[in-house]
């Protein structure tokens, strides 16, 4: 029995230069059983994933994903830059012919068919204003097209998460914690004969009174050395680490069952995952349902329904997204190795509640009790998703096709522990008849399209709580366009397209005016050349860019902005070239979008976090996409290997700045040609051998001069410390086979550009932990150092260019190992097909800095989740 197992694509046996398929590499292989043919096809690989991103960021150019890697956390996806309107870099995701504004979560990728990422405008599957960040299309999966009795296919997987990247190299032993923050108080602290005495006698005060070993807090630190006292031994040493993580507990859990009848199929399935996190009081849990079904009555006629419901909680973002010491991320990664998880007598015992026999947990530094304050919190978010999709088409005359495609979307948002009416609800519908028509003769073969496009949305926030705001407010947009497409083909040589849409109504947004066009051309040229095919492509497109279009699951207060009542506008121009022999397939593309009259939502560092809204530039985007796709063994060889090479480059610059040269902003500039993802900071300029000091210049009277007086600098002293953008990112995609055996794996990486590390900067010095590198920092007794002295008084954190890092990086994202069990084993079973694999996420991770992940979101906060490493096993099974 001809089976099609579901799945996620991941390498395209094809990518042109109009549009990325991401498609599933799998293998069919036939196995006779008694007395019929099973073909067996490869499990799909991301069934394992609640997230469908990682396979965006891999066998593909032009596309940047990053997520925290929290359980459920939402994804960022960019497409061929960022410079786009309002800090809205994410492109629209389609399902099924239809924008999908519903949680990314909830898309379950067992049911996912194909995903193809649309970058040329001429072909955009939506209209040009909507889609000027590019669009994501997801294909449900399906029945097959031939009448068939019932099958069912079961996926199961189970697993643990831990934290993919690296502790920084921090300090782990007390002894040493002991010392180094023995010389900050030696240069800070008053009292005593001498300050080394002085240091010693409030070491263990000014450390909230824990003192570890068994010797007088006074007598720790030898204060004539500065080191541990020798006869001091250890009598207890907590771990925050063990107190605050755990092995995530992952599992996932999938059945589709489908049936082709003669005139109908169906295809249905259901879904659970449950990510328990890493992290305590961290998790995601989701239950689903998705549906695709066909009927054809007459000839001719096909109505289709498909669409999926989610209900999902979450519990992860109480955990991240800010600096407060109640946050167990920051406690995880800043907690000094002296301060005790629990409450212990004088001589280490763990102290216990009379009442209930339990632990009792210290203080957290600044007398806050983290992990009590997790282990009493309920808290979590409820999000419930509906999305349905009918459509009717009938081919009137051969040729001659009319569609009606619909789409409803009801997404519920709310918060546990809070008061009921704390939600927000969200309806969009949006309504799209097509009418298309196909002719051939001779070589000539011509295809147009026209359609009007509908969309009414609706958002109704009840007492919704956004950072220190509480938020109630309905509002209903809509919005309205027609399109034209036509396409000419010539002997599959020459092929023409074009597009044309006008805008007829956008009540979201009164700065953008009704009537407005956007068009889009593309031409291909197919020559063979010798041995090899030859595909030329050159696109040009000009959109109005809805840079206020209501999204209807937005969650931030809803901005009005002044406009000079010009439509913002994109152009782009894209050249392509695609040549391919036997085993090898090469595609080079080189793009160009210009923004005009944008405004753009620049986000400082990352790692910094904040943003400043910049109206009325104009920017250009400038890059260049490499992708290879070769076969390295022979057809017909035991061992086949597909090997895939991806790289993108890409340069965002200003090319108009309103009414002045120069835009300043708190810790930059914006000018003509400057790069918008450049940023700025003082120059670090050493330390003073004298006394330890940091140390920054200061420009003045045509020069530069050094000062330790950090808080005299002024904007002009702020200097370039280069672009966040990598000069080069893509990935390494390996298939391998033989026999029943199947190995995938990909390596992305990124090369290039500049990072600012602060977390690092802030394991200099200060009241928390620190990292290795202080153990060498300036003392009267190593002045040769370039470390400065760990001293608040002197800066040694200040934001600056001594924590600029390199922003390359490399990771191991996935790693499949599938194995399909022969059929004699199960035979008897009545299993049709049965295979077990090993999958991993993130296996391995480096950078120029240990710990350090300058792939890291711009204006993410800090202490946010880490992504995740993830180990699983499966099995996936035919009936």
């Amino acid at each position: 029995m001809n089976k099609f197992l579901l799945g996620l694509f991941l390498l395209p046996a094809t990518a042109t230069a109009q549009q990325d398929s991401v498609t599933l590499h799998q293998s069919n292989t036939t196995v006779e059983a008694t007395k019929k043919i099973v073909v067996y096809k490869q499990p799909n690989i991301w069934a394992q994933s609640t997230n469908f991103s990682n396979a965006l960021s891999i066998a593909q150019t032009g596309v940047q994903t990053f997520s925290s890697g929290a359980p459920g956390s939402d994804i960022e996806m960019i497409i061929r830059g960022s410079a786009n309107p309002y800090g809205n870099s994410k492109p629209l995701i389609m399902i099924d012919g239809m924008p999908f504004y519903g949680d990314y979560s909830a898309i379950n990728t067992y049911n996912i068919e194909s995903i193809s990422v649309e970058k040329i405008p001429a072909n955009f599957s939506a209209p040009l204003s909507l889609a000027t960040n590019g669009i994501i299309h997801i294909r449900t999966a399906k029945s097959a097209t031939r009448p068939s009795k019932w099958y069912v296919n079961l996926n199961a997987n189970m697993g643990f998460s831990s934290r993919a990247i690296p502790q920084y190299d921090i300090i782990t032993d007390p002894g040493q914690y002991y010392e180094t923050y023995w010389q900050m108080l030696r240069r800070t602290i008053v009292g005593g004969p001498t300050p080394e005495q002085a240091a010693s006698e409030n070491l263990i005060p000014a450390l909230y009174g824990h003192n570890l070993y068994n010797v007088p807090d006074a007598e720790l630190i030898d204060p004539t050395t500065g080191k541990l006292n020798p006869n001091a031994q250890l009598k207890y040493k907590d771990s925050w680490k063990d107190a605050l993580t755990r092995p995530g507990l992952l599992r996932q859990y999938n059945v589709g069952a489908r049936k082709t009848w003669k005139k109908a199929d169906v295809f249905i399935s259901g879904n659970y995952a449950k990510d328990d996190g890493y992290m305590i009081k961290s998790s995601f849990e989701r239950m689903g349902a998705n549906l695709q079904a066909h009927y054809r009555p007459v000839k001719g006629l096909e109505i289709c329904l498909s669409g999926l419901y989610s209900y999902s909680k979450d519990q992860t973002l109480y955990l991240a997204g800010t600096t407060s010491y109640y946050n167990p991320l920051l406690a995880l990664f800043n907690t000094a190795p002296v301060h005790p998880v629990y409450e212990r007598d004088a001589d280490g015992n763990i102290l216990t509640d009379p009442t209930t026999g339990q632990n009792q947990y210290s203080a957290y530094p600044q007398n806050i009790y983290v992990i009590p304050a997790l282990k009493n919190r309920t808290t979590y978010q409820r999000y419930k998703n509906l999305y349905v999709i009918p459509n009717i088409k009938y081919e009137v005359v051969p040729g001659l096709t009319a569609s009606v495609q619909a789409s409803y979307m009801k997404r519920a948002k709310q918060y546990t522990s809070i008061p009921d009416d704390t939600c927000v609800l969200t309806d969009n519908f949006i309504f799209q008849p097509k009418i298309s028509y196909h002719t051939q003769w001779h070589k000539h073969q011509l295809s147009v399209k026209a359609q009007y496009f509908s969309m009414k949305a609706s958002l109704d926030r009840r007492n919704e709580i956004v950072g220190r705001y509480i938020i109630s407010e309905l509002l209903q947009d809509s919005y309205q366009s027609v399109l034209g497409d036509v396409a000419y083909d010539f002997n599959n040589k020459l092929k023409v397209q074009a597009k044309l849409q006008k805008q007829l109504k956008v009540t979201a947004n009164p700065y953008i005016q009704d009537n407005a066009w956007s068009w889009a051309t593309l031409a291909n040229w197919k020559q063979k050349v010798s041995t090899l095919n030859t595909e030329f492509s050159a696109g040009y497109s000009s959109s109005v860019i809805q840079y206020n279009l209501f999204n209807p699951i937005t969650t931030e207060p809803y901005y009005s902005v002044q406009s000079n009542g010009m439509n913002p506008i994109q152009k782009q121009i894209d050249l392509g070239v695609k040549i391919s022999g036997n085993r090898v397939e090469a595609n080079l593309n080189w793009f160009q979008k210009s923004g005009r009259n944008i405004y753009l939502m620049q986000y400082f560092p990352p790692t910094v976090g904040g943003s400043y809204l910049i109206q009325g530039l104009d920017t250009r985007t400038r890059g260049l996409e490499v992708n290879i796709n070769t076969r390295l063994t022979n057809p017909g060889s035991a061992i086949s290997w597909n090997l895939g090479l991806h790289a993108t480059h890409w340069n965002t610059k200003v090319t108009a700045v309103p009414g002045n040269d120069t835009i300043y902003t708190y810790r930059g500039l914006i000018t003509k040609r400057a790069n918008v993802n450049e940023w700025y900071a003082p120059e670090y300029a050493g330390i003073n051998p004298q006394t330890g000091a940091a140390l920054y210049y200061k420009y003045m009277n045509g020069g530069k001069v050094a000062t330790n007086d950090f808080y005299s600098l002024e904007r002009k002293d702020f200097q370039s410390q280069g672009s966040a953008l990598p000069v080069v990112f893509g990935s390494v995609y390996n298939y391998i086979t033989y026999r029943h055996l199947s190995l995938q794996f990909a390596i992305s990486y990124s090369l290039g550009g500049k990072a600012y590390d602060a977390y690092y900067s802030s394991l200099m010095g200060g009241y928390g932990n620190y990292h290795k590198d202080a153990l060498n920092a300036w003392n009267p007794d190593n002045r040769t150092s370039t470390i400065p002295a760990i001293d608040i008084n002197y800066n040694y954190d200040k934001y600056s260019s001594r924590f600029t890092t390199n922003a390359s990086w490399a990771s191991l994202k996935y790693v499949t190992l599938n194995y399909r069990l022969p059929f004699k084993l199960y035979k008897k079973s009545g299993f049709d097909n049965m295979s077990v694999y090993a999958s991993g996420e993130n296996l391995f991770f480096i950078s120029a800095r240990k710990g350090f992940n300058p792939n890291e979101a711009i204006g993410t906060p800090m202490y946010s989740y880490l992504p995740i490493r993830t180990v699983r096993l499966g099995v996936n099974i035919d009936l």
